[in-house]
């Protein structure tokens, strides 16, 4: 199930269909310049996260209803990276005990988040849609980058949202489904990606399966926070899942079905309802992922210390191994 075949003749290429804010002139100043960017970052004050969030998100709502050249927008959404992140660390103690509902200035800084993620994606997003006006944009390793990167915001807003138990932004999972679909149908979605030396060995099926298990991981039903836990482990392990083709044959065990024309996560595959291979469904495979899960949690047990494993993300004594039980109930391997 690992490789995934080019498109083919007699299948339509589904072209993604997203969402971009139309162009405005804001009252905002920013800067263009990839290099004045960079120093302008330099000088945030990130020790005050709620105060340096507040003027990045604003360089980001100002940035993506301008007019740029696509180069530089990639460039300039590379650099925003780092400071995003480090912000919104900053801001994880607010949410250190949750308490529903949610107050209203903690709910308010929680849709800050997901709005600050969300701009983030945007500024790739149109990376994307300037690719998509070239021809052949799937042969373009920028365009491709972008679009992992897109995957990777979206899943970003969804990881607020789990975080904060609030539902997801209407249209995001079929965004991220359509994205993957178009790059998976031009055979390029495990193509390690290195774009100007920025990251190497990233792709697009990895930012997406990272997306998808986190999604069938039962977010909304996980302690306060494991969230986060569970999506650090999958940025190091997620690539142990794998995509294929749905088959009457597929056991319904540790296998889940996704349509790509949907707006919902992957669901649990069906076991009573026979399927057929379809151009817009696909199967996950989890069984690998679930033993590599299960595997740890058998040397937790047997003495070893967390931080020797690499499980991606820090935990304590029988906590990690709480939280990867959880892990194999949500991926089908409970009681193996």
């Amino acid at each position: 199930m690992n490789r995934t075949e080019p498109l083919q003749k007699s299948e339509r290429v589904a072209v993604p269909v997203f969402s971009l804010p139309s162009q405005r002139v804001s009252a905002w100043v920013v800067e263009t310049s990839p290099a004045e960017t960079e120093a302008w970052l330099a000088t945030l004050p990130l020790a005050d996260s709620v105060q340096a969030a507040q003027q990045i998100y604003q360089a980001l709502f100002t940035l993506n209803r301008m007019l740029l050249n696509a180069d530089d927008r990639l460039l300039l959404m590379e650099l925003y990276r780092k400071p995003v992140a480090a912000v919104s660390a900053g801001l994880q103690p607010h949410f250190a005990h949750l308490s529903l509902p949610l107050k209203p200035r903690l709910k308010q800084l929680a849709d800050f988040l997901c709005q600050l993620h969300m701009e983030m994606a945007y500024g790739y997003k149109h990376a994307i849609k300037a690719g998509l006006d070239e021809r052949r944009p799937v042969e373009s390793e920028v365009f491709l980058f972008a679009v992992e990167r897109a995957i990777r915001y979206l899943g970003e807003v969804l990881l607020r949202s789990y975080q904060m138990y609030m539902p997801a932004a209407p249209g995001l999972w079929k965004e991220i489904h359509s994205f993957y679909r178009y790059v998976e149908q031009h055979g390029r979605d495990q193509q390690l990606l290195a774009v100007d030396g920025v990251e190497t060995g990233v792709t697009v099926r990895g930012a997406y399966l990272q997306t998808l298990m986190l999604g069938l991981c039962g977010p909304y039903q996980l302690p306060q926070n494991e969230c986060h836990q569970v999506n650090a482990f999958l940025a190091r392990w997620a690539h142990k899942a794998t995509l294929g083709p749905v088959t009457p044959s597929v056991d319904p065990v540790g296998h889940f079905l996704i349509d790509f024309e949907t707006d919902h996560p992957a669901v649990p595959f069906p076991r009573d309802v026979p399927l057929h291979a379809a151009p817009a469904l696909r199967a996950v495979d989890a069984i690998e992922l679930a033993r590599v899960v299960h595997d740890f949690s058998k040397r937790l047990q047997k003495g070893e210390a967390p931080r020797k494993l690499g499980l991606g993300f820090e935990c304590i004594g029988a906590g990690c191994v709480d939280t990867l039980r959880r892990m194999l109930r949500f991926w089908g391997l409970a009681g193996h």
